[in-house]
């Protein structure tokens, strides 16, 4: 789904958006795109007088906030048209007006309030048409940058560009909110709708699982190509399901709660008792074995673990506990799935800190599970190096952050 936050919610009919005001916008993260509208006119007025601040100050920092802490979502910021700003309210009006284009200072440090712009990268004046599968999205500003993701017809200027190095905020200057055809096909263009997330270029040299003898396997086979046709197809079908599998050291939202779903009920034998889970927008995940109760968060990151993510899954334990009365303490369990620095190569990421750990162990009496550890554990499974009883038995005793054998040791 996707979110468009407004000054004034937009007369726009689609069953794909919802829309809200800048006043009382809804969690970003219950949404895989959220577009702040900034493009209608009124919401430059300052009742005081300066041009450098609006008089919905106040929503912006609390958008702010609610960015800082998003970590599931893309927000795409649409920039406005080269309105008039008004500053000095006094005697039912305002005093002071001036072109947004002539106080881009004071345009800045509103934008900041919002969220950091880019301090390396000019916005500069110059109306411009960007072309987007035959549609024509008019702009009044460009971006002074070599990296774009939509370019101005004919003079090629940045009317699109990404502003943060993990790529979850992005600016544009294209007035593209007329109707859902529009938006879509923006957001098409720019990588955000309808598309997989891109495989990066470090996941190619990856080798977990058992890789590196099935590309031998399919290298001896392909010198015998004439009799073993049937066999490299197979190989190449294993192949791509250890792809599959591998994804959860990369992705985020829906595409990694289902592989982390495949994953445990392989591990713990179950069958299709998470893939049919019914998300609630609670816990991830819950499930009872033995007697045992486990609820789980299942979480792809671009930061290191944190306490905020212990603490979230500590309140849905703690509802958990609430809903179901007949279930203590002592007979249940709270996992952090998670994909932490998911845009870094494994081998490059950095350890979990120690405080962090302690506090799952003794402070919220959780385990924190990370993706590339439970690919070590469907490796020694699959290899019978363990049961799943075993794996059980982790998930139930250990707190902290779990303890896995490296099986290609």
């Amino acid at each position: 789904m996707i979110q468009i936050i407004s000054y004034n919610k937009l007369s726009i009919e689609s069953d794909k958006i919802e829309f809200n005001t800048i006043n009382i916008p809804f969690s970003l993260d219950t949404y895989e795109i959220n577009i702040i509208d900034l493009t209608n006119p009124v919401f430059f007025e300052n009742k005081n007088r300066n041009f450098n601040k609006v008089n919905s100050t106040c929503d912006l920092v609390n958008l702010n906030k609610m960015i800082e802490e998003s970590d599931k979502s893309t927000t795409v910021i649409v920039l406005p048209k080269n309105v008039n700003c008004y500053c000095d309210f006094y005697g039912g009006e305002y005093l002071l007006t001036k072109e947004l284009k002539n106080i881009m200072e004071c345009f800045r440090e509103i934008i900041n309030q919002l969220t950091n712009f880019p301090p390396n990268i000019e916005l500069l004046y110059e109306p411009n048409i960007t072309e987007i599968v035959g549609n024509l999205f008019h702009s009044d500003f460009y971006f002074k940058s070599e990296k774009s993701l939509t370019k101005s017809c004919k003079s090629y200027k940045a009317t699109t560009i990404q502003s943060d190095e993990n790529n979850s905020i992005v600016f544009t200057t294209l007035d593209f909110l007329q109707d859902e055809q529009s938006i879509l096909t923006y957001l098409s263009e720019i990588g955000l709708y309808g598309t997989k997330t891109d495989e990066p270029e470090w996941f190619k040299n990856l080798e977990y699982l058992n890789d590196g003898e099935l590309k031998q396997k399919e290298k001896e086979l392909s010198d015998k190509l004439e009799n073993s046709n049937k066999a490299v197809e197979d190989n190449n079908c294993k192949i791509q399901n250890n792809n599959d599998i591998k994804s959860i050291l990369y992705s985020s939202g829906d595409e990694l709660v289902k592989k982390v779903f495949e994953i445990l009920e392989e591990l713990l034998d179950f069958d299709n008792e998470l893939t049919s889970f019914e998300d609630m927008k609670k816990e991830d995940f819950s499930f009872e074995k033995n007697g045992i109760h486990f609820i789980g968060e299942i979480k792809g990151v671009n930061e290191n673990v944190q306490n905020k993510h212990l603490a979230q899954l500590d309140l849905h334990f703690e509802n958990y506990l609430d809903e179901k009365p007949g279930i203590s303490t002592e007979n249940c369990r709270a996992l952090l799935i998670i994909n932490p620095l998911r845009k870094t190569e494994p081998f490059e990421r950095v350890e979990i800190n120690h405080e962090t750990i302690k506090n799952a162990e003794n402070k919220y009496k959780s385990l924190i599970i990370r993706t590339e550890d439970l690919l070590k554990l469907l490796e020694s499974f699959r290899s019978k190096k363990i049961k799943s009883d075993d794996i059980l038995k982790k998930f139930s005793d250990e707190k902290g952050l779990i303890v896995v054998n490296d099986s290609n040791k």
